[in-house]
Protein backbone atom coordinates (compact mmCIF):
# COMPACT_ATOMS: atom_id res chain seq x y z
CA UNK A 1 0.00 0.00 0.00
CA UNK A 2 1.11 3.54 -0.59
CA UNK A 3 1.98 5.73 2.37
CA UNK A 4 -1.26 7.68 1.91
CA UNK A 5 -3.41 4.55 1.98
CA UNK A 6 -1.50 3.24 5.01
CA UNK A 7 -2.08 6.50 6.85
CA UNK A 8 -5.77 6.59 5.89
CA UNK A 9 -6.21 3.00 7.09
CA UNK A 10 -4.39 3.67 10.37
CA UNK A 11 -6.53 6.76 10.94
CA UNK A 12 -9.70 4.69 10.46
CA UNK A 13 -8.39 2.05 12.84
CA UNK A 14 -7.49 4.65 15.50
CA UNK A 15 -10.91 6.26 15.11
CA UNK A 16 -12.53 2.90 15.81
CA UNK A 17 -10.18 2.22 18.75
CA UNK A 18 -10.83 5.63 20.31
CA UNK A 19 -14.61 5.21 20.03
CA UNK A 20 -14.31 1.73 21.54
CA UNK A 21 -12.16 3.01 24.41
CA UNK A 22 -14.59 5.82 25.21
CA UNK A 23 -17.35 3.22 25.26
CA UNK A 24 -15.27 0.99 27.51
CA UNK A 25 -14.72 3.81 29.99
CA UNK A 26 -18.43 4.66 30.03
CA UNK A 27 -19.30 1.04 30.81
CA UNK A 28 -16.73 0.86 33.63
CA UNK A 29 -17.60 4.15 35.31
CA UNK A 30 -21.15 5.24 34.54
CA UNK A 31 -23.44 2.45 35.81
CA UNK A 32 -24.40 4.08 39.13
CA UNK A 33 -24.94 7.43 37.37
CA UNK A 34 -26.99 5.82 34.59
CA UNK A 35 -29.21 3.96 37.07
CA UNK A 36 -30.55 7.27 38.43
CA UNK A 37 -32.49 8.05 35.25
CA UNK A 38 -34.46 5.52 33.20
CA UNK A 39 -33.75 7.25 29.86
CA UNK A 40 -30.03 7.48 30.60
CA UNK A 41 -30.02 3.86 31.73
CA UNK A 42 -31.63 2.81 28.45
CA UNK A 43 -28.88 4.61 26.50
CA UNK A 44 -26.26 3.05 28.79
CA UNK A 45 -27.71 -0.43 28.28
CA UNK A 46 -27.67 -0.11 24.49
CA UNK A 47 -24.07 1.07 24.62
CA UNK A 48 -23.11 -1.79 26.95
CA UNK A 49 -24.79 -4.36 24.71
CA UNK A 50 -22.91 -3.00 21.69
CA UNK A 51 -19.63 -3.00 23.62
CA UNK A 52 -20.03 -6.60 24.76
CA UNK A 53 -20.33 -7.79 21.15
CA UNK A 54 -16.81 -6.57 20.48
CA UNK A 55 -15.20 -6.89 23.91
CA UNK A 56 -16.07 -10.10 25.74
CA UNK A 57 -13.71 -9.33 28.66
CA UNK A 58 -14.66 -6.06 30.34
CA UNK A 59 -11.55 -6.08 32.53
CA UNK A 60 -8.93 -6.74 29.83
CA UNK A 61 -6.28 -4.03 29.64
CA UNK A 62 -5.84 -1.73 26.65
CA UNK A 63 -3.20 -3.87 24.96
CA UNK A 64 -5.44 -6.95 25.23
CA UNK A 65 -8.43 -5.07 23.80
CA UNK A 66 -6.27 -3.70 21.00
CA UNK A 67 -4.97 -7.18 20.20
CA UNK A 68 -8.55 -8.52 20.07
CA UNK A 69 -9.48 -5.86 17.52
CA UNK A 70 -6.39 -6.60 15.43
CA UNK A 71 -7.17 -10.33 15.52
CA UNK A 72 -10.77 -9.61 14.48
CA UNK A 73 -9.53 -7.53 11.55
CA UNK A 74 -7.02 -10.25 10.62
CA UNK A 75 -9.81 -12.81 10.64
CA UNK A 76 -11.90 -10.61 8.32
CA UNK A 77 -8.91 -10.24 5.98
CA UNK A 78 -8.33 -14.00 5.98
CA UNK A 79 -11.96 -14.66 5.16
CA UNK A 80 -11.82 -12.53 2.00
CA UNK A 81 -8.43 -13.76 0.86
CA UNK A 82 -5.61 -11.57 -0.33
CA UNK A 83 -5.92 -7.88 0.41
CA UNK A 84 -5.23 -5.74 -2.64
CA UNK A 85 -5.91 -2.12 -3.48
CA UNK A 86 -9.29 -3.33 -4.71
CA UNK A 87 -9.97 -4.66 -1.22
CA UNK A 88 -10.42 -1.54 0.81
CA UNK A 89 -8.97 -2.24 4.23
CA UNK A 90 -10.64 0.86 5.62
CA UNK A 91 -14.01 -0.58 4.66
CA UNK A 92 -13.18 -3.70 6.66
CA UNK A 93 -12.41 -1.56 9.69
CA UNK A 94 -15.64 0.39 9.35
CA UNK A 95 -17.64 -2.67 8.36
CA UNK A 96 -20.38 -3.50 10.78
CA UNK A 97 -21.58 -1.37 13.61
CA UNK A 98 -19.17 1.55 13.97
CA UNK A 99 -21.79 4.08 12.85
CA UNK A 100 -24.21 2.69 15.42
CA UNK A 101 -21.46 2.81 18.07
CA UNK A 102 -20.74 6.44 17.18
CA UNK A 103 -24.44 7.33 17.53
CA UNK A 104 -24.79 5.51 20.86
CA UNK A 105 -21.66 7.18 22.28
CA UNK A 106 -22.90 10.61 21.19
CA UNK A 107 -26.38 9.97 22.58
CA UNK A 108 -24.93 8.98 25.95
CA UNK A 109 -22.30 11.73 26.20
CA UNK A 110 -24.46 14.60 24.97
CA UNK A 111 -25.43 15.64 28.50
CA UNK A 112 -21.81 15.76 29.71
CA UNK A 113 -20.07 19.15 29.84
CA UNK A 114 -16.97 17.76 28.18
CA UNK A 115 -15.11 14.51 27.62
CA UNK A 116 -11.34 14.16 27.85
CA UNK A 117 -9.27 11.47 26.18
CA UNK A 118 -5.72 11.27 27.53
CA UNK A 119 -3.31 9.06 25.63
CA UNK A 120 0.02 8.43 27.37
CA UNK A 121 3.22 6.41 26.81
CA UNK A 122 2.78 6.05 23.07
CA UNK A 123 6.56 6.16 22.72
CA UNK A 124 7.21 3.61 25.47
CA UNK A 125 8.31 0.84 23.09
CA UNK A 126 10.36 3.04 20.79
CA UNK A 127 14.11 2.53 20.53
CA UNK A 128 16.25 5.07 22.39
CA UNK A 129 17.94 6.18 19.17
CA UNK A 130 14.68 7.66 17.85
CA UNK A 131 11.37 6.95 16.21
CA UNK A 132 11.08 5.02 12.97
CA UNK A 133 9.06 6.10 9.95
CA UNK A 134 6.35 3.62 11.01
CA UNK A 135 6.28 5.11 14.53
CA UNK A 136 5.82 8.59 13.11
CA UNK A 137 3.01 7.38 10.84
CA UNK A 138 1.25 5.73 13.78
CA UNK A 139 1.40 8.91 15.85
CA UNK A 140 0.40 11.15 12.93
CA UNK A 141 -2.59 8.93 12.13
CA UNK A 142 -3.56 8.95 15.83
CA UNK A 143 -3.47 12.75 15.83
CA UNK A 144 -5.62 12.87 12.68
CA UNK A 145 -8.03 10.34 14.20
CA UNK A 146 -8.43 12.42 17.38
CA UNK A 147 -9.26 15.49 15.29
CA UNK A 148 -11.74 13.49 13.24
CA UNK A 149 -13.35 12.12 16.41
CA UNK A 150 -13.57 15.63 17.84
CA UNK A 151 -15.41 16.77 14.70
CA UNK A 152 -17.69 13.72 14.78
CA UNK A 153 -18.68 14.29 18.38
CA UNK A 154 -18.81 18.08 18.03
CA UNK A 155 -21.35 17.73 15.24
CA UNK A 156 -23.46 15.80 17.79
CA UNK A 157 -23.05 18.44 20.52
CA UNK A 158 -20.42 16.53 22.51
CA UNK A 159 -17.38 18.55 23.58
CA UNK A 160 -14.39 16.21 23.25
CA UNK A 161 -10.83 17.15 24.18
CA UNK A 162 -7.90 14.89 23.29
CA UNK A 163 -4.40 15.11 24.69
CA UNK A 164 -1.56 12.84 23.59
CA UNK A 165 1.57 12.68 25.73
Amino acid sequence: MSEGIQEHTLMAFWNYILLSEITHKIILTELSFAERDSERFERFSKLKEMHELDNPDLFADFSQRLLLKIEKLQSQINSIGEVTLKTNLTELIYQGDINILNKLVCDYLREKNEVWVLFDNIDKGWPTRGASTADIMIVRSLLYATRKLQRQLDSNNVNLKCLIF
